[in-house]
């Protein structure tokens, strides 16, 4: 399932400050062994998880689990905070702190991975954040005690905010729309190698070409094209990883009729072909 990372060893604090800046493009999929937190300071670029395409912007929230993969990509100069933590050093297996890591796993069709609070709230997790990091910077007398209280609010303000009213009501009109184009969406992610035709995907969601296109692009935020291509690319990214098979079988099996558009498209997403992507997996990414 994709590179995996482990950032942790036994017996570390388990929570971690990252800083993104520049024009960073991290080349491939990865994904980790804990939860992460983006925070994005200025700038803009492309993060993409699992199946979904997010445009950056400053403000935006990003929450990751362990099971996504994902690699951002950058527009302009972008400046992100990232948090990285072990779930179990938040959440125990009991009731009463399910709720600090609900949101990155339990995510309503309306923001997916993207949080984006009113300004208030905002302006408290971006001073929570810079508390955490300066804690673990300075590792003054009580520092843990600081790190966690201030990691534990910041997560109840993203729990507060996707369990409101208006958000639930929201995520539920965009969930009734993904309802009507599931059966296409579940389609492109299952058959990858098929021909995706608009003609097959429109009548499997019951729709005429028109009406789907306009449909799929509101709802996923991206045409039915580039999703297409963001799921052959993530089938072909995890077989050249994990599998020995040749470029070129990789190729036909998520769908390319010849490698040389294969190459572009991959190229077009993770920065680089197929084959360097297999001999450059292990390089650290963030």
């Amino acid at each position: 399932m994709g590179m995996k990372e482990e950032f942790f060893n036994p017996g570390e604090l388990p929570v971690r400050v990252l800083n993104a800046k520049g024009n960073i493009h991290t080349d491939f999929l990865h994904y980790h062994d804990c939860l992460e937190i983006n925070y994005v300071l200025s700038g803009s670029g492309v993060n993409y998880i699992d199946h979904r395409k997010y445009e950056m912007k400053k403000g935006d929230i990003y929450l990751i689990n362990p099971m996504e993969h994902h690699f951002a990509a950058v527009q302009t100069a972008l400046e992100m905070k990232i948090i990285i933590f072990k779930a179990e050093y938040i959440w125990q297996h009991t009731s009463d702190n399910e709720p600090f890591i609900q949101p990155f796993y339990q995510k309503s069709g309306m923001w997916g991975s993207r949080i984006c609070l009113d300004e208030i709230s905002e302006r408290q997790a971006a001073q929570l954040i810079h508390t955490i990091e300066e804690e673990i910077s300075k590792q003054a007398p009580g520092y843990t005690l600081f790190v966690k209280s201030a990691l534990m609010m910041l997560l109840a303000i993203i729990y507060r905010y996707t369990n409101s009213e208006e958000v639930k009501t929201e995520g539920l009109r965009q969930q009734g729309a993904y309802e009507k184009i599931r059966p296409s969406v579940e389609y492109i992610q299952n058959h990858p190698e098929a021909e995706l035709s608009l003609d097959i995907l429109a009548e499997l969601s019951c729709m005429s070409k028109n009406y789907f296109c306009t449909c799929f692009k509101k709802t996923m935020q991206m045409t039915v094209g580039e999703y297409t291509e963001l799921v052959r690319i993530n089938r072909a990214a995890i077989l050249a990883e994990t599998t020995d098979l040749p470029v070129t079988e990789i190729c036909y099996q998520c769908g390319y009729g010849n490698i040389t558009s294969f190459n572009a498209a991959f190229k077009k997403l993770t920065g680089m072909t197929a084959g360097a992507y297999r001999k450059n997996r292990k390089i650290p990414a963030i």
